[in-house]
């Protein structure tokens, strides 16, 4: 419990007694250096932002760590944007290499991506100032009516990092039933939202 902030905060997770004093360590880390916040504050010093909090964190030490958030909109039905953050402990490949990977390890998936129109694809950094660098691969989806899009992008980060975590976007303007549905906005306002979006994302 927070106090100052009036904020509650749950810490939960397995454990061992191989790794007792290790999993007791960090606990003990986490709750020192964890504090309340809101959630349009951001922070005036190095560490990771968390819902309604932040724990401060000087990187020298790799702790994993996932986020994720999800947005339904209720009067735009076949939109759905959701944001990742993942410090990883492997170098990954850029978006663009890993999912033509994924694609072409089964001749389903590739002959199903090959009927696919993309919009853009490649290198993509944000317009705003510090801008974070990242690859986007932007989507059509075919709909009854108007067409959706499926636009993702990603700054894969440094393995091991936790202050340059993995960062990625996805706007999904087609996600509902295809066959019968129709986009809830056209494909100019779905590019635009997902620009903004892009460009309103900050690193710390």
């Amino acid at each position: 419990y927070y106090k100052p902030k009036k904020i509650l905060f749950k810490i939960k997770g397995t454990y061992s007694k191989e790794y007792e004093e290790k999993s007791i360590a960090s606990i003990k880390n986490l709750v020192n250096n964890l504090s309340g916040r809101k959630n349009d504050k951001i922070p005036d010093m190095i560490g990771v932002c968390i819902q309604n909090g932040f724990i401060k964190d000087s990187g020298e030490l790799f702790k994993y760590s996932n986020q994720s958030w999800g947005f339904n909109i209720k009067n735009l039905p076949s939109l759905r944007i959701a944001i990742q953050t993942e410090a990883t402990s492997e170098k990954l490949d850029n978006l663009i290499d890993r999912t033509t990977k994924n694609i072409k390890k089964t001749s389903i998936a590739a002959s199903v991506f090959s009927s696919i129109k993309t919009i853009r694809k490649g290198e993509k950094s944000q317009n705003s100032i510090p801008s974070i660098n990242g690859y986007e691969w932007i989507i059509s989806v075919p709909m009854k009516g108007i067409n959706g899009i499926n636009g993702k992008w990603e700054h894969t980060g440094t393995a091991r990092n936790g202050l340059d975590s993995l960062i990625q976007l996805e706007v999904n303007s087609g996600n509902s039933n295809t066959i019968t549905d129709s986009a809830s906005i056209g494909e100019q306002e779905a590019l635009f939202l997902y620009e903004k979006i892009l460009n309103s994302i900050k690193k710390f």
